[in-house]
């Protein structure tokens, strides 16, 4: 209750959030394998990471790169 009260949302809505942002910037490094990512942000599996993203951003992290490197060589 404490953390809700001070930060406005839930333990879980936080991390996820973090864990959102910190995914979006790998995805940036095209590098970095999905798998990579998935392991780096502490998921077993990239299925579990893959489903988790799509939940918070709506697509896909290969369709989130995709869409950021076709931003990208617009400009």
């Amino acid at each position: 209750k404490v953390f809700r009260n001070e930060v406005g949302m839930t333990p879980k809505e936080y991390v996820d959030g973090r864990r959102a942002m910190a995914a979006k910037q790998m995805l940036r490094d095209r590098e970095l394998q999905i798998q990579e990512i998935a392991n780096q942000l502490g998921f077993q599996y990239s299925q579990s990471f893959i489903a988790f993203f799509r939940s918070v951003e709506g697509i896909t992290p290969g369709e989130y790169r995709a869409k950021i490197n076709l931003a990208s060589s617009r400009n």
